[in-house]
């Protein structure tokens, strides 16, 4: 009978192949950044305003990018050409 560590080889041996291959794939990506970007839908500041009372009428999409640098999050604003990479 197979010993237990012989048994588990072959799965090891799958899950570092699998993993060689990710990171041959990250390390062709042009852009890669920590954070969350986020499509977001606004209210304006005019009380009077359609996107006040209703929430399908609202200002956007506009596109942010939220990531944290020393303990604080950041919130920078993307362009809509900028958003998807």
């Amino acid at each position: 009978m197979p010993s237990r560590k012989a048994t588990r080889l072959p799965s090891l041996l799958a899950s570092a192949q699998r993993f060689r291959q990710a990171q041959r794939e990250l390390q062709r990506l042009d852009y890669f950044f920590k954070g969350t970007v986020l499509k977001r839908m606004m209210k304006c500041g005019q009380p009077q305003c359609a996107c006040h009372r209703d929430p399908s009428k609202r200002h956007g999409p506009y596109f942010e990018w939220t990531y944290k640098a020393n303990g604080k999050t950041v919130n920078v604003k993307l362009s809509p050409q900028a958003a998807p990479l």
